[in-house]
């Protein structure tokens, strides 16, 4: 290090004038702002950063004050928009509900519920019993809504097994079912509510007038259906008094396939449901009832007295009436009985109308396409002679369309549409009749194992049975291969009612049958048998 007194003097003052020179610059400098310090610096920072935050948090509180504005604006608007639906709701006729696993209506329903489930509160309350459902239904309802939270098979199908009438209050109440879901699973049920009683009104009101005209293209079977019918009744009740209660069902069973011919659905449901109960008298004079407050309200149309017997009307040539004469003159006593059976004959076309307009509506209802042939028509039938068979016909063709045809998608290398024939013919010896289909056909072998099963037969005799015998045994009372029994058959009723019906005239009952070709039942009733019972 250099000592400062080895240095001259001079070189020191100059080396102080050049500190002053520079000391005096920066100070200037700082003076004039040329220069900061670095506290200056720091400061200024500092003041930089503060006025930013005060800036941001301005910013922010902006922002803030924005958000609540607009927040509270929306929770206006949605207010605003949920009353409007709720209001909406309200109004509709139709009812929404929601149900959840408990299947209880949950809070949230439209007012319309409580008019249409005549109840001020229905939160809470069961949806089963606030339609009024049975304990049987109510047990379905369950099983099929179980189902929709199941959620294993589509929702189309669980939602369709719900079921969609109801009535309450005397109100007809239809009823639509809409899955809700959380998070991709089923959390409760949309139910719509629709008050269709004038619907179902209405519609009740254009089939009684479409009955009426069915009725009247065939006014003269319908007079005869008329006649059988009270006929029917009052064997039953004789029946019933000598404890015959396969008769008594045999002739509501006929009555209901029957007046399902002509379209008479209430009378038809009354049947049905006569028959499922215990047989008695109250039963029979419901559907005596029921024939007599229809004819009733519309005598005027139909012409028919509600209160005595109605049978056939005949007319009468002058060479009819003559022959007549003569024959009764010349104690002709088979001349007089051939001329009285030709004036009552009518074509068979008579009384195939109600059964063709049979076939439509159940080949509808079954889902069937079926083509309908008679053939025959021109045969002339006997009336009264033949009344038990011809009475009995529907439940042949109603047996066709149910057991013996297909649905079309099972119908293999056959027609897409399957074929029904009813025949008539006639010869000196008496009458035939055939229903026919080209169906699947009657297994002998599972006919014999139900027989067995049911107790018709016991295994040593089924063995021992030709194949005749085996679908002989279709016709036995209460004989039924059917899985459960509908409206439509499943008793075992109605070919043991043929069967009888042809019996009592003489004749005989023959079931011809090929698997996957199709069956025949063939009717033969001797003209003679059927002569003295008319006569």
């Amino acid at each position: 290090m250099t000592d400062l007194q080895d240095i001259p003097w001079q070189s020191r003052a100059e080396a102080a004038e050049r500190t002053v020179a520079v000391l005096k610059k920066r100070l200037r400098a700082i003076d004039s702002g040329e220069e900061k310090t670095v506290i200056q610096r720091r400061l200024e920072s500092a003041n930089r950063r503060a006025v930013e935050n005060d800036r941001r948090r301005a910013l922010s509180e902006l922002r803030s004050n924005e958000l609540q504005k607009y927040s509270a604006r929306l929770e206006g608007e949605v207010a605003a928009r949920t009353e409007q639906i709720r209001t909406i709701l309200d109004h509709v006729s139709a009812g929404f509900l929601l149900v959840g696993p408990s299947l209880t209506i949950e809070p949230g329903w439209s007012r319309s519920c409580e008019r249409l489930f005549a109840l001020a509160q229905p939160g809470g309350v069961a949806l089963a019993r606030a339609l009024g459902w049975s304990d049987a239904q109510r047990a379905d309802f369950e099983a099929s809504a179980s189902q929709v939270f199941d959620d294993i098979l589509p929702e189309e199908l669980t939602t369709a097994q719900l079921p969609a009438r109801a009535t309450v209050a005397g109100r007809t109440l239809h009823l639509e079912y809409s899955a809700v879901r959380a998070g991709g699973a089923v959390s409760r049920i949309l139910v719509t509510v629709t008050d269709v009683t004038a619907q179902v009104a209405a519609e009740r009101e254009a089939r009684k007038h479409k009955t009426l005209v069915q009725i009247l293209m065939q006014r003269e079977a319908f007079r005869m259906f008329v006649y059988d019918t009270r006929r029917m009744l009052g064997d039953a009740h004789e029946a019933l008094e000598e404890r015959d209660e396969a008769f008594v069902r045999r002739a509501v069973h006929t009555i209901k396939g029957n007046a399902g011919s002509f379209g008479l659905d209430d009378l038809m449901h009354l049947c049905h449901e006569v028959e499922s109960a215990t047989i008695d008298a109250a039963g029979i004079k419901r559907v005596s009832d029921a024939l007599r407050d229809f004819l009733r309200e519309h005598q005027n149309v139909l012409g028919i007295d509600p209160e005595h017997e109605v049978g056939s009307l005949y007319t009468l040539t002058k060479q009819e009436l003559d022959a007549i004469v003569a024959s009764a003159g010349h104690h002709d006593e088979q001349g007089l009985q051939r001329i009285l059976a030709q004036l009552r004959s009518r074509p068979a076309a008579d009384f195939v109308g109600p059964i063709r307009a049979s076939v439509v509506r159940l080949s509808e209802r079954l889902s069937k396409d079926v083509d309908f042939e008679v053939r025959g028509a021109d045969v002339t039938l006997d009336p009264e002679a033949l009344g038990p068979v011809l009475r009995c016909l529907p439940h042949l063709v109603r047996n066709a369309l149910d057991h013996g045809l297909e649905m079309p998608t099972d119908r293999g290398d056959k027609p897409y549409r399957g074929r029904l024939a009813l025949s008539f013919a006639a010869n000196d010896q008496g009458w035939t009749i055939e229903v026919a289909d080209d169906g699947r056909g009657i297994d002998p072998r599972r006919v014999s194992e139900q027989a067995v099963l049911r107790g018709f037969v016991t295994p040593e005799r089924a063995a021992a049975l030709t194949r005749e015998e085996i679908l002989a045994l279709l016709t036995a009372n209460g004989f039924s291969t059917a899985e459960e029994i509908t409206e439509i058959s499943g008793r075992g009723v109605g070919l043991s009612a043929v069967r009888e019906a042809v019996e009592r005239l003489g004749g005989d009952m023959v079931v011809e049958s090929e698997v996957g070709h199709g069956t025949t039942f063939r009717l033969v009733v001797p003209r003679t048998a059927a002569m003295r019972r008319s006569a």
